[in-house]
C-alpha cells in the first residue's frame, strides 16, 4: 500500500488504535477524536511521512493535515487498522473549559465552523450546478424553458431553500443532540403553514412573520437552544420512557422558543449584518477587502474561514452576490499558491521544490492546506508574502467590483460561479485576472521578503514535508567540529553531572546556549533523534560519532520546550538546524542548560580543542579529531 508507513506512524503517535474514539476526514485533513489526549505525541506525529501538519482542537479532537490525497490515506487507514469507530465520538470526555471571553469566542467559532463545514458540499454542488446551467443556456444553446433546465434548476435551488433542515441536523450533531430533532426543527421553520405566514400565535403569544427558507442565523440559534434542552432532559427522564418522552419535551419547548424569540433575533441580526455589509461595500470596500484578503491565510489556519461562511451565505441570499468575502478568499488562495511557487523557484532542495510546485498549483486551484502547512508555516516568510499578496489581489478585485453570484469555495476550478446570470463574461474575466494578479503578487512579495535569507529554503526536506528520510548523500568529513549554539564554551569537567564531567561517555566540550537554536557540529547521518528532542547522535562518513545532549535532566520534561527539526536517518550538513529550544521555559523548570558535544569512546588525546569562552554557532571548537 502507498501509505502503509504513514498509517502506522499515525497510529503509533496517537496512542494506538485503542485510543481512537472517532475518525473521519474532510477535503484535506484526517479528523480524529482521542480518548486520552496525554497519549498524543504531537511533535512525532508531525514528522510522519505525508503528514503536513497537526492541529489540536477543543473536545479531544485533532486534525492531521494530509492534502488532496487524504481520501486514499483514510481508506488505507481503515483497511490496515480494521477500525470500526464509535458513532460520533460524543462519548469522549472533554476537559472543562473556563468561561473566559477568549474561551467563549473559541466555542462560538468552533460551533459555527463545525456546523457549516459538513453542509458546504450542498452549497458547492448547488452553486456549481447553477453556474453549469448558466453556461449551457447562454452559450451551448440549451432551452431555458426545457424540462431539463427546470429539473436541474429546481435541484440547485432546493439546496438553498431547505438549508435550515440540514443546518439543524449538522448543528445538533455538533452539539451532541439528536440530529433528527435538529432536522425536524428546520423542517418546521420552512413548512408552508409557518414560513412567512402572518397572524400566527402560540398560547396567545404572537409569532412574528419571517421567511425562513434559505436563512442561516435563525437555525443556528434555534439548534443551539434545542441541543441545550435535549441534553438537560436526557438524564432527567427515566430510561424506560426516554425514547418517546425526550423528543416530545425537546420539541415542545424548542419550537415555540425558536419561532417567538430566537428566530426573530437571528433574522434581525442577519438583516443588520447585511445592512452593515452593504454600507461597508459602498463606502469602505477597498479597505475591507484589503484587510480580509490579508487575513485570509490566517483565517484558514485557525478555522475562522468556515466560521464566517454564514456571512457569505446570508449575503448571497439577501443581495444575490458577494463582492467582499468570497472575492477576498479567491485572492487569498491564489496568493498562497503564488508564495509556494516562489519557494519552488528559490529553493535548491529537490524535495522542497517539489512541495512548492505541487502545493502552489493546488492552492491556485482552490485547496490551500498543503501550501499553508507544507510551505508557509514551516518558513514563515512565504506566509507574510501570501498575506501581503492577498491584500494586493483583494484591492484589485475591489477596483474591478468582482462579484461571486453563487456560493462555491474560492479557486480556479470554481471560477464559473463568477459568470453573470445574464451570460455576460466580463465579471468572469475579472475573476481570472484577480487570480493572476494575486498569484503574481504572492510570488513577488515572497521573493522580495526572501532576499535577505534565500538559503532558508535549501535545508533538509524533513523540515518542509515531514517526509521519510532523504536519499543517501555522500557528505564531506570535515576535520573541524563547530559550536552547536551561540553562548559560551567550557570544559566537560565543569559540567555539574558526574557522567559528563568524568567523561564516562567520552571526551568533548560543553556549551551554555544564549538563544534557542541548536545546530549540527558536523555533516553526517543522524543515527539517533530522541523523542524528547533533547539528544541527537550523528555519524560522519568516516565513522566518527558525536552525541549532542541538551541540558541536564531534561529528559524528564518529556519533550516540552524542545522542537526537533530533524528525524532519525536523515542526512544533515554542518551548521544545519537540529532543534529549537524554549530557553525561558527551560529556565523556569530549574534544569541546567549545559549542552554537551561528546565523542563516544574516542581517544581524548587526539582531540584538539579550541580555547574556551564566547562562541557563535558555526565557529570551530574542535580543530581536528
Amino acid at each position: 500500500m502507498k501509505y502503509e508507513a504513514t498509517v502506522k506512524g499515525i497510529v503509533e503517535n496517537i496512542g494506538g488504535i485503542d485510543n481512537l474514539a472517532f475518525a473521519t476526514h474532510c477535503a484535506t485533513r484526517l479528523r480524529f477524536k482521542l480518548k486520552d489526549m496525554s497519549k498524543l505525541k504531537e511533535d512525532a506525529l508531525k514528522k510522519v511521512k505525508a503528514v503536513m501538519g497537526v492541529r489540536v482542537m477543543e473536545g479531544n479532537e485533532i486534525q492531521i493535515i494530509i492534502g488532496t490525497d487524504v481520501i486514499t490515506v483514510y481508506d488505507e487507514f481503515i483497511e490496515i487498522t480494521g477500525y470500526k469507530g464509535a458513532e460520533d465520538g460524543s462519548n469522549v470526555p472533554a476537559g472543562k473549559r473556563k468561561l473566559t471571553l477568549k474561551g467563549v469566542g473559541s466555542m462560538i467559532v468552533e460551533y459555527l465552523s463545525g456546523t457549516v463545514a459538513p453542509v458546504i458540499p450542498i452549497y458547492l454542488g448547488c452553486g456549481m450546478l447553477m453556474a453549469f446551467l448558466t453556461i449551457c443556456t447562454n452559450f451551448l444553446g440549451l432551452d431555458a424553458e426545457s424540462g431539463t433546465v427546470k429539473i436541474l434548476n429546481a435541484a440547485s435551488n432546493a439546496g438553498f431553500y431547505f438549508m435550515p433542515i440540514v443546518l439543524g441536523w449538522s448543528a445538533a450533531s455538533k452539539l451532541k443532540a439528536d440530529p433528527a430533532l435538529g432536522a425536524l426543527l428546520g423542517m418546521t421553520l420552512v413548512y408552508s403553514d409557518i414560513n412567512n405566514v402572518a397572524g400566527l400565535e402560540f398560547l396567545g403569544i404572537s409569532v412574528p412573520q419571517i421567511q425562513y427558507n434559505g436563512s442561516f442565523l435563525p437555525m443556528i440559534l434555534g439548534a443551539a437552544f434545542l441541543a441545550l434542552v435535549y441534553r438537560f432532559f436526557k438524564n432527567k427522564i427515566p430510561q424506560a420512557c426516554r425514547y418517546f418522552l425526550l423528543p416530545l419535551v425537546t420539541l415542545v419547548i424548542s419550537i415555540p422558543v425558536t419561532l417567538i424569540v430566537l428566530g426573530p433575533i437571528g433574522y434581525f441580526c442577519g438583516t443588520q449584518l447585511m445592512a452593515f455589509l452593504n454600507m461597508l461595500a459602498g463606502q469602505f470596500k477597498l479597505g475591507a477587502l484589503a484587510v480580509w484578503g490579508f487575513c485570509t491565510p490566517l483565517s484558514i489556519i485557525t478555522g475562522m474561514d468556515k466560521a464566517v461562511y454564514f456571512i457569505n451565505m446570508e449575503h448571497l441570499n439577501a443581495v444575490g452576490y458577494d463582492n467582499i468575502f468570497l472575492p477576498g478568499g479567491l485572492a487569498g488562495n491564489a496568493a498562497i499558491g503564488g508564495a509556494a511557487l516562489a519557494v519552488w523557484f528559490l529553493s535548491k532542495n529537490i524535495d522542497t521544490k517539489s512541495v512548492g510546485a505541487s502545493s502552489g498549483i493546488t492552492a491556485i486551484i482552490g485547496i490551500t492546506e498543503p501550501a499553508l502547512y507544507g510551505i508557509c508555516l514551516n518558513f514563515r516568510t512565504p506566509l507574510l508574502g501570501a498575506m501581503t499578496g492577498a491584500a494586493i489581489g483583494s484591492i484589485f478585485a475591489g477596483i474591478v467590483d468582482l462579484k461571486q453570484y453563487v456560493y462555491a469555495g474560492p479557486g480556479l476550478v470554481t471560477s464559473p460561479v463568477y459568470i453573470s446570470p445574464d451570460g455576460s463574461m466580463t465579471n468572469f474575466y475579472f475573476c481570472l485576472a484577480t487570480i493572476a494578479v494575486s498569484a503574481a503578487a504572492g510570488f513577488a512579495m515572497t521573493y522580495l521578503f526572501s532576499m535577505r535569507n534565500r538559503k532558508q529554503y535549501d535545508g533538509a526536506a524533513e523540515d518542509i514535508t515531514a517526509a521519510s528520510p532523504s536519499k543517501e548523500v555522500i557528505l564531506p568529513a570535515e576535520k573541524e567540529f563547530v559550536a552547536v549554539a551561540d553562548g559560551r564554551s567550557m570544559a566537560l569537567e565543569d559540567v555539574k553531572d558526574g557522567v559528563f564531567s568524568e567523561k564516562v561517555m567520552g571526551d568533548g566540550v560543553a556549551f551554555l546556549p544564549e538563544n534557542g537554536q541548536i545546530v549540527a557540529p558536523c555533516s553526517g547521518k543522524l543515527t539517533a533523534v530522541y523523542d524528547t528532542g533533547h539528544a541527537y547522535g550523528i555519524q560522519r562518513t568516516d565513522g566518527v560519532e558525536v552525541l549532542i545532549h541538551i541540558g541536564l535532566e531534561t529528559v524528564s520534561l518529556n519533550g516540552k520546550g524542545f522542537q526537533a527539526r530533524v528525524i532519525q536517518g536523515q542526512e544533515i550538513r554542518q551548521g544545519e538546524l537540529l532543534c529549537v529550544i524554549d530557553l525561558d521555559y527551560l529556565k523556569s523548570t530549574g534544569v541546567r542548560l549545559d549542552t554537551m558535544m561528546i565523542f563516544p569512546g574516542f581517544d581524548s588525546k587526539k582531540l584538539k580543542l579550541s580555547p574556551y569562552g564566547a562562541v557563535t554557532r558555526g565557529e570551530t571548537v574542535v580543530a581536528s579529531i
